[in-house]
């Protein structure tokens, strides 16, 4: 279903360390980008959102970001490319996908992520 690893950066000098998530079915490319850019590390925040949806505090979870916009009721959820533009064939196209999905990759993505930074092999 998806994937971790360890990527290098090199520029001037300069080496950089990045995880990324990788999911084997493409479409699913806008949900690694939207973890890796807009959660990050602070998948709290995200997941918290979730769950006030999911116990009916508020109907909407939404906000958007640097690159992505989110949409989070109950049961569903839509990411955007806030830059998608079908006709140029430029970024991703949006995505829905079941909101216990979503809090599941993001879960998964922030344990990862802080295992990671904390030197503990993914």
């Amino acid at each position: 279903m998806y994937s971790f690893k360890e990527l290098t950066l090199q520029r001037s000098g300069i080496e950089k360390k990045r995880l990324v998530i990788q999911f084997e079915d493409e479409n699913m490319a806008i949900v690694a980008q939207f973890l890796m850019t807009e959660v990050g590390n602070n998948g709290a925040t995200y997941i918290d959102g979730i769950v006030s949806v999911e116990k009916e505090e508020t109907p909407l979870f939404e906000g958007t970001g640097n690159l992505f916009a989110w949409h989070v009721t109950k049961e569903k959820s839509v990411i955007e490319d806030v830059y998608y533009d079908a006709e140029e064939q430029i970024g991703y196209e949006p995505i829905e996908l079941k909101t216990a999905d979503l809090k599941k990759f993001i879960s998964v993505w922030t344990n990862t992520y802080e295992a990671w930074k904390k030197g503990t092999s993914i």
